[in-house]
């Protein structure tokens, strides 16, 4: 069971990228996958007595406008469904939360 979301910002998809990457390793993230070329990030959250971790993938894509999308997909890494399915919502909302105090 994964979740997937998708906002739009009016900023660049290279600062938007960067700034995810800094996202990504400041939350102390297991970083497995920086592909520049298509900006996608792959990346784990660890187990937590409150969590059992997630598998993110973010990719982020230029808009006719200018302006930029990305797409956030979390899926658990244990399979407590009805928990991970919270857990998993919550990740992705802290993921979007996180970038937009950053990306202004």
């Amino acid at each position: 069971m994964s979740i997937k979301e998708a906002r739009n910002y009016n900023t660049d998809p290279e600062t938007t990228f960067e700034k995810l990457k800094k996202l990504a390793k400041d939350a102390g993230f297991k970083v497995k996958i920086v592909d520049e070329t298509n900006k996608r990030l792959k990346f784990s959250t660890p187990m937590t007595l409150w969590s059992g971790g997630h598998f993110i993938e973010v990719t982020v894509n230029r808009e006719q406008d200018g302006g930029t999308q990305v797409h956030v997909k979390a899926q658990p890494k244990a399979w407590i469904k009805i928990l991970e399915y919270i857990n998993t919502k919550r990740t992705v909302r802290r993921i979007f939360e996180t970038l937009e105090k950053n990306i202004k």
